[in-house]
C-alpha cells in the first residue's frame, strides 16, 4: 500500500515562496506596463500571502523578497498618489532597519519619502530624511549624492534659506557638475547679492557648456554611418544647456552693472572665451534687441555691425527688427531699406519677406506685395501673418476667390479663429454663396453666443435666400 509522504518544511517554504514570487512578479510587469491598479492588486495579493505564511514560520528569513514587495508596494501607491499608504509602507520599510540588508535599494526609501514630503510642502520633513539618506550613502556614489544635495538645497529655497540652498548645491556641483545646478546656483547668488560668485558660477557653466560641444566633436570624428546615439543624446543636451545658458545670462545683464550694456559686455567676452558660438549669437542678438526695444536704432545698427563673424542670420534677424520698428513709425522709406538688408543677408528668412510684402502693400503695390507674401508661404507654408496678409491683398486685389482659399487655409492652420471665419462669411456674402456664408457665420456664432452683428447678418441671409425661393414660386405660378 503507497503511503503518501508529507511535505518537509523546506518543500513547503519552497512552494509557498514560488507562489508569492510569481504574484510579485506580474505585478512588476504590470506596473512596467503603467497598469497600476492591477499591478497593486497582484503585490497586496503577494503581501497578504506573504504575511500570512511569515505568521505559521516564525524563522522565515527571505528578507529580500519581503523587501521587494513592500518596496513596489509602496512605489504604487505613490505613483497613484495614495501618500498616506505610501508614507507608511516606507516607513515600516525603515522601521524594519536591522532586519533588511542595508544598500542602495534602502536609501531609496528614505528618498522616496523625502520626495512625498516635498510634494505635500512638508520641507523640513523632506531635508530631514534626504539627509538621513545621504548619511548612509558611500562617498563614491557621486551621483546619487550629487542629486539628493539638489533636492535638498531646493527645499531649503521652498523655506528660503538660500545660503543653505547655495552649500548644498555647491556640494552637489564638487560631486557631479552639470548646469542645471550650476543655473540654480548662480540664481541664489544673485538673490544674495553675490555677484562676484555669480560670475564664478557663470564661468563654470560655460566651461561645462564647452566640454559637451568637444564631446560631439569627438564623437563626430569616430562617427560611423549608422546613427550615433551617444552623439543624439549629447546634441539634445547641449541644445538644452545653451537655452538655460542663454536665459541666466539674460537675467544676469538685470544685476551685474546698472549699465546694461556694460553687463552685455562681460557676458559677451566671456564667452568669447569659452568659445560657445552658439550661445555667443543669441547673445549678441539679445544685445541687439535690448536697445531696439529702447527705439535706440542707431545703438542696435552699431551692435549689428560688430556681430562676430558679421553673422549673416544674426544680421537678417536684427535688420528685420528694424525694418518692422521703421514700419510701425510710418518711415517707409527705412523700413524698406533694412527689410532689403535683411533678405540679402538671408534670402529665405520668411518673416522679412512678410515685412517686404507689407512695405509693397503699404505703397498700394498690391501685385508685388502678393508676391512676396507667396514667397514667404513657399519658405514656410504655415506662417499665417503671410496667409493672412495674402487674403487681405486679393481683396484689395478683387480675386474674392482667391482671397477665400487663403483664409480657409488659415483657418485649417489655426482653426476657428474669429475675424477669419468673418471674412470667409463676408466673403462668400459678396459671392451670393449663401449657404457658405450661413455656414460659417454659424460656425462663429457657436464662439460667440447672441452676438447682435452676427445675427442680424444670418438674419438678412436668410431673408435673401427666402426672397429667391418666392421668386421662383411666383415664376411657376405665371406658368
Amino acid at each position: 500500500m503507497f503511503i503518501k509522504k508529507e511535505p518537509t518544511k523546506e518543500q513547503i517554504v519552497k512552494e509557498s515562496e514560488k507562489a508569492i514570487q510569481k504574484l510579485f512578479d506580474e505585478s512588476l510587469v504590470l506596473r512596467h506596463k503603467s497598469e497600476l491598479h492591477a499591478a497593486k492588486d497582484k503585490c497586496m495579493q503577494a503581501f497578504e500571502k506573504l504575511i500570512d505564511f511569515k505568521s505559521k514560520n516564525f524563522d522565515y528569513l527571505n528578507t529580500e523578497l519581503e523587501f521587494g514587495i513592500r518596496l513596489n508596494l509602496a512605489l504604487i501607491y505613490e505613483t497613484l498618489k495614495q501618500f498616506e499608504e505610501a508614507k507608511q509602507m516606507y516607513q515600516e520599510i525603515i522601521q524594519q532597519d536591522s532586519y533588511y540588508n542595508p544598500g542602495i535599494q534602502y536609501q531609496r526609501v528614505r528618498v522616496n519619502l523625502g520626495n512625498i514630503y516635498f510634494i505635500e510642502l512638508e520641507y523640513k520633513k523632506a531635508i530631514t530624511e534626504w539627509k538621513r539618506a545621504i548619511d548612509k550613502i558611500g562617498k563614491d556614489n557621486k551621483e546619487l549624492r550629487a542629486n539628493i544635495m539638489r533636492n535638498i538645497a531646493t527645499a531649503h529655497i521652498k523655506l528660503g534659506n538660500y545660503s543653505d540652498a547655495i552649500d548644498n548645491y555647491t556640494e552637489s556641483m564638487k560631486n557631479n557638475p552639470d548646469v542645471k545646478t550650476a543655473m540654480n546656483l548662480l540664481l541664489c547668488d544673485l538673490a544674495m547679492e553675490r555677484i562676484p560668485e555669480t560670475k564664478s558660477v557663470f564661468n563654470i557653466m560655460l566651461d561645462l557648456s564647452a566640454f559637451s560641444e568637444r564631446e560631439i566633436d569627438v564623437n563626430e570624428e569616430n562617427k560611423q554611418q549608422n546613427i550615433d546615439p551617444l552623439k543624439e543624446y549629447l546634441i539634445v543636451k547641449r541644445k538644452e544647456n545653451s537655452n538655460i545658458i542663454v536665459n541666466i545670462a539674460l537675467v544676469m545683464t538685470h544685476y551685474l552693472d546698472k549699465d546694461p550694456l556694460i553687463a552685455f559686455d562681460y557676458i559677451i567676452d566671456a564667452i568669447k572665451k569659452n568659445g560657445v558660438k552658439d550661445i555667443l549669437n543669441e547673445i549678441e542678438m539679445a544685445k541687439a534687441m535690448h536697445f531696439l526695444k529702447k527705439r535706440d536704432v542707431e545703438k542696435t545698427i552699431s551692435i549689428m555691425k560688430s556681430f562676430e563673424n558679421k553673422n549673416k542670420k544674426l544680421i537678417s534677424r536684427v535688420s528685420n527688427n528694424i525694418s518692422f520698428l521703421y514700419f510701425v513709425e510710418g518711415d517707409i522709406a527705412n523700413a524698406d531699406k533694412y527689410a532689403n538688408l535683411a533678405i540679402e543677408n538671408e534670402r529665405y528668412n520668411h518673416k522679412a519677406l512678410v515685412n517686404k510684402g507689407n512695405i509693397h502693400f503699404q505703397r498700394e503695390d498690391y501685385m508685388k506685395a502678393k508676391e512676396y507674401y507667396l514667397e514667404a508661404i513657399g519658405v514656410q507654408s504655415d506662417c499665417i501673418e503671410a496667409i493672412y496678409n495674402l487674403g487681405m491683398v486679393n481683396i484689395r486685389m478683387e480675386a474674392i476667390y482667391e482671397a477665400i482659399q487663403a483664409f480657409e487655409k488659415l483657418n485649417s492652420v489655426v482653426t476657428n479663429i474669429p475675424e477669419v471665419l468673418y471674412k470667409i462669411a463676408k466673403l462668400y456674402e459678396y459671392l451670393k454663396q449663401y449657404d457658405d456664408a450661413i455656414k460659417n457665420y454659424s460656425s462663429l456664432l457657436l464662439q460667440i453666443p447672441n452676438d447682435p452683428i452676427l445675427l442680424s447678418s444670418l438674419g438678412s441671409l436668410y431673408y435673401q435666400i427666402n426672397v429667391i425661393e418666392l421668386h421662383f414660386l411666383n415664376f411657376n405660378f405665371l406658368f
